[in-house]
């Protein structure tokens, strides 16, 4: 059966990789991707505190040792995979830590996606901790977030309302809004 993968990544390099394998036919979810490496935190303190909060002592213990390690088992898991295509929001970063041809799927600014369904379909299953294909997103993982400090960005309200950035749930909002 083919399948479509959408795809999103936390952290730079990449300490969290999330995909979930959707029926090119049904749409329906038959299977995903979620997990973790434990890399360098010095380049990413503030996107740890106001982005994604990944927590290095979470990450140490279920995560890879290496970024290399987990693009490794991310492409065991891709190969078994009959894949027509990969989708992901503003692919570039992806697209070089992974050597893959991957389709840019862009989601509307955070300002104008935040009271989408799509958004707010993914931000309740988020808060809920709902699984998807075999894998959720575990709020230990993010321990670390705290809200962004004030800004006037049109952005500020939403990243405030929202919280912190799972990849697994922005892959999650990526095929929802596919469905869309």
């Amino acid at each position: 059966m083919q399948c479509f993968i959408f795809l999103d990544t936390e952290g730079t390099p990449i300490q969290e990789l999330a995909a979930l394998a959707v029926d090119v036919k049904t749409h329906e979810v038959i299977g995903s991707y979620h997990k973790f490496a434990k890399t360098d935190f010095v380049t990413d303190s503030s996107a740890r505190t106001h982005v994604h909060g990944l927590n290095p002592f979470y990450l140490s213990r279920y995560g890879f040792s290496s970024e290399a390690l987990l693009i490794k088992d991310f492409k065991c898991w891709l190969n078994s995979k009959n894949y027509k295509a990969i989708f992901a929001n503003a692919p570039q970063k992806e697209q070089e830590a992974l050597s893959l041809e991957i389709i840019s799927f862009d989601l509307p600014k955070w300002v104008d996606r935040r009271n989408l369904p799509s958004h707010k379909m993914a931000n309740s299953f988020k808060d809920r901790c709902v699984a998807l294909g075999g894998n959720h997103c575990s709020q230990a993982a993010h321990h670390y977030y705290k809200s962004p400090p004030f800004s006037r960005s049109s952005s500020y309200p939403a990243k405030l309302e929202h919280g912190f950035h799972c990849a697994f749930y922005d892959a999650v909002e990526l095929y929802f809004y596919y469905l869309s």
